[in-house]
């Protein structure tokens, strides 16, 4: 297995952060660097290592065996790198705010550590076990060998259960029909117009605010901005949109944001700057200084080296440009493992795209040909 390849984490410095900078600085005042997401990395491995450990929970069910037995024995070395990794991980879901709810294998991890005493609810947040500061706490945490089979071994007893394994089944069937209607809602705008400009744009607040703003606040910021959206010429002839809202440890809640313009309309080969200035309107107007963006399409030239280019101008025959804005752009808001659920604001919409074009009955103009190798497939 490839985890007792993964590096290290670095030392935490006294406010809970890696020792190295998370935010990069940027050259230009108008064009924010894109931070290292170095917590968000950390929870990406260990969500899969969950996936991994179930999924060998459920073949060692299926054989009779006991998971903790073949840990220690048939599996020593794999599990004893993630064993030296796990002071790491715990350190990041401590910084997780409990008012949310995140993937159900991170919800199974919490909820078993929980139950082992291995993290403890304090003061709204989860924390270690021990009495040190929140600092010390993050960093000194030891775990002995026997409380981590048994926490692996509870772990997989939870994911065998029908309650586990029918949110799983809920939570992929909702992430597949939502995908497939996304894609069917592009599709759509491309049947109104011959070309789009595609812009995404990331919402984000500054770092020492992320801590500060709460999901109604961000929400508000975000209404605002739709609403300002009616007459203003950043948003002339834009025909469709779709939002997306997460957390994350480093950015806090944000929003991954998808504009489709008309390409007729709008200058398809200003899109960098186009989305440059919907971010600053984001980031001086909307949120008066508290926000600030990440231009994606200011690298379509790094997507397009590497075959994922699904930004900018895409006309309506670019049978790879549109495969690639379905699979790479939507599929990358649609996905299922960055979702989370308010607890606080349970019908909060966290994703949501524009209502779907209006198609008249009688078409004007020469009909559109499409060669036998056309086509662009939906999912």
């Amino acid at each position: 297995m490839p985890y007792r390849h993964l590096p290290f984490l670095p030392e935490l410095n006294n406010q809970g952060l890696p020792g190295q900078l998370l935010y990069q600085q940027s050259d230009s005042v108008s064009e924010p660097q894109m931070p290292r997401l170095f917590f968000s990395e950390r929870l990406a491995e260990l969500q899969d290592w969950i996936k991994h450990l179930c999924r060998m929970g459920e073949i060692d069910h299926a054989s009779g065996n006991h998971i903790a037995w073949s840990i220690s024995v048939s599996s020593c070395l794999q599990y004893q790198a993630m064993f030296e990794r796990m002071e790491g991980y715990l350190a990041t879901v401590v910084l997780l705010p409990m008012e949310f709810e995140y993937s159900e294998y991170l919800n199974v991890f919490i909820q078993s550590c929980l139950q082992l005493q291995i993290l403890t609810k304090k003061n709204g947040n989860f924390v270690m076990d021990v009495s040190l500061s929140v600092s010390t706490q993050l960093r000194d945490v030891t775990l002995d060998w026997t409380s981590f089979c048994q926490l692996l071994d509870l772990i997989c007893a939870k994911s065998r259960t029908a309650e586990f394994k029918a949110k799983l089944r809920f939570q992929a069937k909702e992430a597949n029909e939502r995908y497939t209607d996304y894609c069917n809602y592009v599709n759509a705008l491309f049947d109104c117009c011959d070309r789009l400009v595609v812009l995404r744009v990331d919402l984000v607040y500054h770092k020492e605010l992320t801590g500060k703003t709460s999901l109604e606040m961000a929400l508000a910021d975000l209404d605002r901005l739709f609403a300002n959206m009616r007459n203003n010429y950043l948003f002339e002839s834009l025909e469709g949109y779709i939002v997306k809202t997460e957390y994350g440890i480093e950015r806090g809640i944000h929003f991954h944001l998808v504009l489709f313009f008309n390409g007729s309309a709008r200058n398809g080969s200003s899109h960098i700057f186009h989305a440059r200035q919907i971010g600053q309107y984001w980031s001086e107007v909307i949120t008066r200084g508290r926000g600030w963006y990440w231009n994606c399409n200011r690298d379509a030239k790094n997507y397009q080296k590497m075959g994922r280019l699904g930004v900018g101008l895409i006309h309506w025959s670019d049978t790879d440009l549109r495969n690639n804005l379905l699979e790479h752009v939507v599929g990358y808001v649609c996905k299922q493992d960055q979702c989370f659920r308010s607890l606080l604001l349970p019908r909060a919409k966290l994703i949501r795209r524009g209502q779907y074009p209006a198609i008249l009955n009688v078409k004007r103009g020469r009909p559109r040909m499409l060669s036998q190798t056309d086509g662009v497939q939906v999912s």
